[in-house]
C-alpha cells in the first residue's frame, strides 16, 4: 500500500502523519 493509497483511504490523515507511524513502526522494530 502506498502513502497515496492510505491517504485517500483515511482523509483525516496527513503525510506526515503515516510517516510518522512508519518511524515509528520501525525504530519500535528495531528496539528488539
Amino acid at each position: 500500500m502506498t502513502t497515496e493509497e492510505i491517504l485517500a483511504d483515511y482523509p483525516d490523515l496527513e503525510a506526515d502523519d503515516v510517516f510518522a507511524a512508519l518511524e515509528y513502526g520501525a525504530l519500535t522494530v528495531g528496539a528488539r
